[in-house]
């Protein structure tokens, strides 16, 4: 994978993070079941 997309530098890395860390985009997530969905949305 690192070939294709390379690596995060640690701003994009911690960016990253804190997004996925936030309520609202969890939440989201575990309804995921109920949206059509690519499995590249991981």
């Amino acid at each position: 994978m690192d070939e294709m997309c390379g690596r995060f530098n640690d701003v994009q890395l911690q960016a990253l993070k804190s997004l996925w860390n936030d309520d609202g985009i969890q939440a989201v997530y575990s309804r995921r079941g109920e949206y059509n969905l690519n499995d590249s949305t991981k």
